[in-house]
């Protein structure tokens, strides 16, 4: 079953979470990552799916709010394509300079809380 829906131990996984206190600039940027993130599967990153963004399990968390997207590869094959995305998103991130917000990269998360 996790094979057939691409999941571990079958695919590499990598959790993008945003976090900030205020929400809007929060959901503003997981969007913009995902833009981000189409613009670059666009250009040939086959293998790999997003899912999300979407507000965290636990949306506040100690007074901040909290967006994640998944980034999924299927197989190990995938994973310089996916290492490479993950690079560009943190890359588009920083560039647009979003002030108090903070960019949490967790591969093969244990827990997507």
């Amino acid at each position: 079953m996790r094979q057939d829906a691409v999941y571990p131990p079958f695919a590499r996984l990598c959790a993008l979470r945003v976090e900030g206190v205020k929400e809007a600039a929060v959901a503003g940027a997981a969007e913009g990552m995902r833009s981000a993130a189409s613009g670059l599967l666009a250009r040939g990153a086959a293998g790999l799916s997003l899912l999300g963004p979407a507000p965290a399990p636990l949306a506040r968390l100690r007074g901040r709010y909290r967006h994640q997207m998944l980034v999924k590869a299927a197989g190990r094959a995938n994973l310089k394509a996916m290492l490479a995305l993950v690079a560009g998103l943190r890359d588009a991130f920083y560039a647009r300079g979003h002030a108090g917000l903070t960019l949490i990269i967790d591969m093969d998360p244990s827990a997507i809380m």
